[in-house]
Formats: C-alpha cells, sequence, structure tokens
C-alpha cells in the first residue's frame, strides 16, 4: 500500500474513532442524567424512611414512658413532616439519667456543634441539614437500642421517677 492509500485509512480511522467517542459521550451523558435521577429519587426515600423510623421510635419511647402500649404507634404517617430540615422533639421518660442521654443524642441529631454549659434553658438549635438523614437515623437507632428487649421498661420500672419531666431538647 502506498502513502496515500495509508494517510486514506488513516483519515477513516480517526472519523470511525471521532465518532464512536462522540457516540460514547453522549451515551455516557445519557447515562449520568438517569442515574443523577435515580440518585434524587433514593436521596428522597431515604430521607422519607429516616423520618419514618425517627417518627416511630419516638412515638415507640414515649408510649413506653407513658405507660400505654407502643404497638399502637407504630403506624406513623410522614407526611405530618412537611418542612426539611427537620428533627421530632426528644421523647422524655422521667428518668433524669436517660432524659439527659436522649438530649445529648437529640443535640447531636441536630448538629449542634457546642454541648450546653448552662443549667439554664439552652438556646433553640439550629438545625444542620448537612447530612441529617443519617444522623437522624441514629439518633433512631438510638431510641430503638433504649427500647430494645424491654430495655427502657425495665428501667422505668426499677428506678424512681422525677415529680416533673423535664425537656432537655
Amino acid at each position: 500500500m502506498d502513502a496515500a492509500g495509508v494517510e486514506k485509512l488513516a483519515a477513516r480511522r480517526n472519523k470511525a474513532a471521532d465518532a464512536y467517542d462522540r457516540t460514547l459521550a453522549r451515551a455516557a451523558a445519557q447515562y449520568r442524567t438517569a442515574l443523577d435521577a435515580q440518585a434524587e429519587e433514593l436521596a428522597a426515600l431515604y430521607r422519607q424512611e429516616c423520618v419514618r423510623y425517627a417518627l416511630t421510635a419516638t412515638a415507640v419511647v414515649a408510649a413506653i414512658a407513658a405507660g400505654t402500649d407502643p404497638v399502637v404507634v407504630l403506624d406513623v404517617d410522614v407526611a405530618q413532616v412537611s418542612e426539611w430540615p427537620w428533627l421530632p422533639e426528644a421523647p422524655v421518660t422521667g428518668l433524669t439519667e436517660i432524659d439527659a442521654g436522649l438530649a445529648q443524642r437529640w443535640r447531636h441529631a441536630a448538629g449542634a456543634s457546642q454541648p450546653r454549659r448552662s443549667r439554664k434553658r439552652p438556646p433553640p438549635v439550629e438545625l444542620n441539614p448537612d447530612g441529617l438523614e443519617t444522623r437522624l437515623a441514629a439518633y433512631a437507632g438510638s431510641l430503638a437500642e433504649l427500647v430494645k428487649d424491654g430495655k427502657l421498661a425495665r428501667l422505668m420500672l426499677r428506678a424512681p421517677r422525677q415529680a416533673e419531666p423535664v425537656n432537655h431538647s
């Protein structure tokens, strides 16, 4: 093959490679767009399930603290949470040590940077939305751990209660 034929073949190969690269870039962009849409949908579902978990765990702790059947409160409606960022109120059990721990976990879930140093009522905590879903799920997990195997119910039966529960959140 002469030099002109080689140049012609090289030009065809380059043209085909460019067409392949354009097609590949177009397909990759389509996949990226589809993945971004799915990621947004999954993030919304993840947020919704974190809220459901937190609502359920908070309701169960509050039911146990009130001495009612926790099974009754298991059906929660995530539609009651209309704004984001959101965090449920810290449940109050009436047990000083447990309530202090719940308040500390609540502040951590809220993303509070400084621990409370005063015995006076703390200022309202500004919710940090960065990673709130993960912190919310961890908070709900700590509430679930508190009621696991009847732990909170046993603590409620054994410990003397405060005269009036104080909400530490």
